[in-house]
């Protein structure tokens, strides 16, 4: 469950979130305001109302909404979601495949080879 399309019902701490984060969200599930502007707009314009009065946890929602700012960026993430969900690979939690094939970050292969420490036979 992703703590920011259900704020108003959140029951425990998120692992997404430190201390500081969590308590600013429960000031905002028990703040009426919140909770009608929450039931009245959009997710994503929900969160980007919040500006500066929440900086710190508004910053969270944008960077999971921002990859499907567009269509076409949604429909890529889309094929390539069910291209890793094949009869073989069936997993029901696809979070983290999916940040790996939609980031664009190149990995250094070298560097992070060059810090495995290679098995020494007995």
């Amino acid at each position: 469950m992703c703590v920011f399309k259900k704020v108003i019902a959140v029951t425990s701490k998120p692992a997404a979130l430190n201390a500081v984060e969590y308590e600013i969200l429960i000031d905002m599930v028990s703040d009426s305001y919140y909770q009608t502007s929450f039931k009245s707009k959009p997710i994503s314009e929900f969160w980007a109302q919040l500006g500066e009065d929440h900086a710190i946890l508004s910053s969270k929602p944008k960077l999971l909404l921002l990859p499907f700012g567009t269509t076409y960026l949604c429909e890529t993430a889309f094929s390539r979601y069910t291209a890793t969900k094949t009869k073989y690979r069936s997993r029901l939690d696809a979070e983290n495949d999916m940040r790996l094939q939609l980031t664009s970050v190149i990995p250094d292969i070298d560097k992070l080879s060059s810090k495995k420490q290679a098995h020494c036979s007995h």
